[in-house]
């Protein structure tokens, strides 16, 4: 059994039931007490740094006539490496703050450099939860570590589409904005930890049993 997986989950319910709690969700802290949202406005206005000011992140919702009608907006995540900020992943939100997708975009939508797979890693390990953090910050950051596996995953499948569209000027793939989500994958927060808790309690009744 992923021991580091399952004390990930234990952390997001934690989380779950603080913002229960406190009435309040990840969107809300996110607005900082905004009235209103407005199309392509970040929130925070500053964004949202954690992990020692080694990663960020801000939301924000789109005016798109496809619009998921399930997404109320989305979180983008970016981390500091070699004196840059890169984009990593994108995390879509229902209008209760829980996830519905992790997506990459295309390079127009953020600019800056991409990470390779092992600067991911790398960048990952920077994400330690401390009960002592924000709740916010350990929410981000227990989501993320928990589905590291699926953001590696998209991070090769946006490669993998990226060399599918070669082209002969780079430069005009990267600003194709007709290609903006490049990799995407759905997840089910509570059935994703429902899952790991039950394969953590089989593992410890079959060793009990041994």
């Amino acid at each position: 059994m992923n021991k580091p997986l399952t004390a990930t989950a234990n952390n997001l319910f934690s989380c779950i039931q603080e913002f229960a709690n406190a009435a309040t969700n990840p969107i809300l802290q996110m607005l900082d007490g905004a009235q209103s949202i407005q199309p392509y406005q970040h929130y925070p206005e500053k964004p949202f740094s954690f992990a020692n000011q080694t990663w960020k992140c801000f939301y924000h919702s789109h005016n798109f006539a496809d619009k998921n009608q399930h997404e109320h907006g989305h979180v983008h995540f970016f981390t500091l490496i070699h004196g840059q900020w890169s984009h990593v992943v994108a995390l879509s939100l229902n209008d209760t703050g829980q996830p519905i997708n992790w997506f990459s975009t295309n390079k127009w939508v953020t600019d800056g450099d991409w990470l390779s797979s092992n600067e991911l890693q790398q960048q990952m390990q920077r994400l330690t939860f401390d009960d002592n953090h924000p709740l916010l910050e350990r929410w981000y950051t227990s989501l993320l570590l928990f589905y590291q596996p699926q953001i590696e995953r998209l991070i090769a499948q946006r490669d993998e589409y990226i060399v599918s569209l070669s082209t002969a000027d780079a430069d005009d793939m990267f600003a194709d904005k007709t290609h903006y989500q490049l990799s995407v994958t759905d997840v089910d927060l509570t059935n994703d930890l429902t899952q790991t808790m039950s394969t953590q309690n089989t593992h410890e009744h079959s060793t009990q049993q041994l």
